[in-house]
């Protein structure tokens, strides 16, 4: 099988540092990695690319988070529309790196217990 390796980065930046860096290995499976910050302020700029990378036709594509900072709600609402892009389009989708982001919930802090009470009331 002949694959093209497409290669690219794009980056936010804030203050001077990179706050989102995304690096594409075209072909198939077609990986993007995520380096930083992943949230509503940078999410359109994994939705461009897999915009892009979508448009080739893979029948895989992997999302790399293992570089990424713990994700937020809003970074989860990204991963979510990026799910739904990829799979409206055919393909599969793998996570790659996302056991290091999780965490026990710590009970010590009023924001873990206010969102675990939540989880259990279901909001």
């Amino acid at each position: 099988m002949s694959t093209t390796q497409l290669s690219g980065t794009a980056r936010v930046q804030r203050a001077g540092a990179p706050r989102l860096c995304l690096r594409l290995a075209g072909g198939d499976p077609a990986v993007i990695e995520v380096w930083g910050d992943l949230a509503a302020g940078t999410g359109h700029l994994l939705t461009e690319l897999l915009e892009h990378v979508i448009s080739a036709g893979p029948t895989t594509v992997v999302l790399d988070l293992s570089h990424t900072r713990p994700l937020c709600a809003d970074g989860l609402q990204v991963l979510a529309l990026a799910q739904a892009m990829i799979v409206a389009a055919g393909a599969r989708v793998c996570l790659r790196g996302t056991v290091d982001h999780m965490r026990p919930v710590d009970r010590t802090r009023p924001q873990d217990v206010l969102s675990a009470g939540a989880e259990r009331e279901g909001a």
